[in-house]
């Protein structure tokens, strides 16, 4: 079933109204009519199936007709400090992160960080991605995206379980250490902190303050991944020990 995000709560008989890009997608995408079911959810963990009563191209309506809390949503949160890269690879790491069950999402300026201008366009624009990639996955829950931070200031406001995967850490493995973590404790719903470095890494004085702040380095295997896989591969790794995936 198409799923739209309304962000207002809505219980059973309450009316919807789409914005007029939903209505666009229902008539001209969907061919939807009135009668048909869509599900929409409003990021509070709450899902609904809504009729379709008024249909226009430009402004359609519906009535709720059950509301259920979703169970899509991970029990580890997993917040995934990534620094600054191309803005379309860091695109695709908020489409990736949103659908594996990422929770937040956390810019970081490191000493190799290329120049960058967060403008309220692209703002607003990777707001969309991560809306459009919670519809489509089935997210209940609409991961948060932070104002960019210094490096250090995630050091320093970071919690949990903390790692920094790194190209030359050869000892210690991403599994390793999540499989030395209480099982019970990862499963109830822990905090976990990845953190990844830009298209030339960190550096080796931003790698002994991550460890300085408790941070753990960690292997991801043999091959070196770009900037945006080594997040996700990160993260699918933690949901994986966690039991939220696979």
């Amino acid at each position: 079933m198409h799923r739209f995000f309304i962000p207002k709560e809505s219980e059973s008989g309450e009316k919807i109204v789409f914005s007029n890009e939903q209505s666009a997608q229902i008539t001209r995408v969907l061919r939807f009519g009135t009668g048909d079911l869509v599900t929409t959810f409003d990021g509070s963990g709450y899902e609904q199936t809504v009729r379709l009563d008024l249909i226009d191209r430009y402004s359609c309506t519906g009535t709720v007709i059950k509301r259920r809390q979703g169970n899509s949503e991970p029990r580890v949160k997993v917040t995934l400090y990534q620094a600054l890269i191309k803005q379309d690879r860091f695109e695709y790491t908020l489409q990736k992160g949103v659908e594996i069950g990422i929770t937040t999402f956390s810019p970081i300026i490191s000493s190799r960080t290329q120049p960058f201008q967060l403008t309220s366009s692209r703002l607003t624009r990777w707001q969309k991605i991560i809306m459009e990639s919670a519809e489509q996955s089935g997210r209940v829950i609409l991961p948060d995206l932070t104002a960019p931070v210094s490096l250090d200031e995630a050091l320093k406001t970071s919690s949990g379980l903390k790692l920094i995967p790194w190209e030359n850490e050869t000892q210690v493995s991403l599994r390793e250490v999540l499989r030395d973590q209480d099982v019970t404790a990862m499963r109830e719903g822990a905090d976990v902190a990845i953190f990844i470095g830009p298209v030339g890494g960190f550096s080796p004085e931003e790698i002994q303050a991550a460890e300085n702040s408790g941070v753990i380095p960690v292997s991801l295997g043999k091959r070196v991944l770009r900037s945006e896989t080594a997040g996700i591969a990160a993260a699918v790794g933690v949901l994986y020990e966690s039991g939220d995936i696979g």
